[in-house]
């Protein structure tokens, strides 16, 4: 049993590793001869391989259900779909990195700057989730061969509140709250509750627009804690909410686990601040990064510390993502190409995955195509055809509209000097 606990998460260890230690400046180095230390904004491999690690580990484990209880407990199918969960922490705090590093080079607050920022998310995020819900209302809604309409998670209530990133059950455990018509959809609510904090933050502050919004969060969080549930709580498992209103619409702000995006501004702060020193840029340093990143991976895919929140899966995320970004400023690696492709079609990935999954269970008698229920064949033809849709949607659909987004929010603002 020893050997086999381990074997997939070394196996994923050593092929990062190497991966790590492959120095030759490949097209996909985003760092020049010359300037080896800077990191740049345009492109984070780095990044964009955790995104698409992290999203395989959604997809993988939503999926799982498509092969009933015919995984064998302890096998390579078991580990890599039992924590997808750990995936979603990894995207929240690559989230708090990313925002508070693609900012940086904002010099002055205004309320352009914040507006500008928030139409920018606001395309990213919205107009592809309607499209997606939709979609998935489309082909779910109305069962087109049984004649039947189906309820729960579809029903007009629910979807009516998907729309507005606002679903919740009672009966549903924190973080999550309430699932909503397309189950990944709560995450988002997080996400954009975090933009909408570091948008007020950059409207006061520029410089210290990730403090500011810091500051706020953790106010909230321990207000919201003491509030809800009469003391501090940092486990995000363990947070409930009243069913009343307004509570069930905002007491998530004040789930821990919104702590999770600190802790990737914490990853860009520290990499402003001490990215360019010797010791923080040694190799030997670096070595010691790998073995962490191979530690984490044994702890991701073996589920140890599964769950929400920095008790639980959090903490992991952020070391990795600290270390990742670490090993890309030391050694500037090549990074697989098929896993960044599927890492900048990640949040299409993310929702596209869920119609593709649940097609089967739809109309999976009358197609005979379709892969039969509990099988390997239709677990690898689901991930298969939303990967293949994802990197679609993400080329024609989704970048189009993030353009778009982009320029519409640069009319806002004033020349830059």
């Amino acid at each position: 049993m020893f050997p086999y606990f381990f074997s997939p998460s070394c196996v994923i260890g050593r092929s990062l590793t190497f991966q790590m230690l492959n120095f030759p400046h490949s097209k996909l180095t985003i760092f020049s001869n010359v300037h080896r230390h800077k990191m740049s904004n345009k492109r984070l491999n780095g990044i964009q391989f955790l995104r698409g690690f992290a999203v395989l580990a959604v997809v993988l484990g939503h999926n799982r259900g498509t092969m009933y209880d015919n995984i064998v407990a302890g096998s390579f199918i078991d580990y890599i779909t039992s924590n997808a969960i750990f995936g979603v922490e990894v995207f929240f705090v690559i989230s708090g990195f990313i925002i508070s590093h693609s900012t940086q080079s904002i010099k002055f607050s205004s309320f352009a700057e914040s507006l500008s920022f928030l139409i920018k998310r606001f395309f990213r995020i919205y107009p592809l989730y309607l499209m997606v819900l939709a979609l998935y209302v489309s082909l779910y809604y109305y069962n087109y061969y049984t004649g039947e309409f189906s309820l729960g998670h579809l029903s007009i209530e629910n979807i009516i509140q998907s729309v507005f990133i606002s679903s919740y059950q009672s009966d549903v455990i924190s973080p999550i709250y309430g699932w909503g018509t397309l189950v990944v959809a709560w995450t988002l609510r997080y996400e954009i509750y975090f933009y909408i904090i570091f948008a007020i933050s950059m409207i006061f502050t520029a410089k210290y627009r990730s403090v500011l919004t810091t500051a706020i969060i953790i106010t909230i969080f321990i207000f919201s804690s003491y509030y809800y549930q009469g003391h501090l709580v940092l486990d995000a498992q363990s947070f409930p909410i009243p069913n009343t209103t307004p509570d069930k619409y905002i007491g998530f702000a004040g789930n821990p686990i919104v702590l999770d995006f600190i802790l990737g501004m914490i990853i860009a702060e520290s990499e402003k601040l001490f990215g360019d020193n010797r010791f923080y840029n040694n190799k030997n340093t670096g070595y010691f990064y790998i073995v962490i990143i191979n530690i984490c991976l044994i702890l991701w895919f073996t589920s140890a510390f599964g769950g929400n929140g920095i008790t639980r899966s959090g903490i992991i995320a952020f070391f990795l993502v600290f270390s990742v970004v670490r090993i890309e400023r030391i050694f500037s690696p090549s990074f697989p190409k098929i896993i960044t492709i599927i890492g900048e079609s990640s949040y299409s990935l993310y929702l596209i995955h869920i119609p593709v999954k649940e097609f089967a269970d739809y109309y999976g008698n009358y197609f005979s195509f379709i892969p039969k229920q509990g099988t390997l064949a239709l677990f690898i033809a689901s991930i298969s055809l939303s990967i293949t849709l994802s990197v679609l949607i993400f080329n024609l659909i989704e970048k189009p509209i993030n353009r778009f987004g982009h320029r519409l929010a640069n009319k806002i603002l004033p020349p830059r000097n």
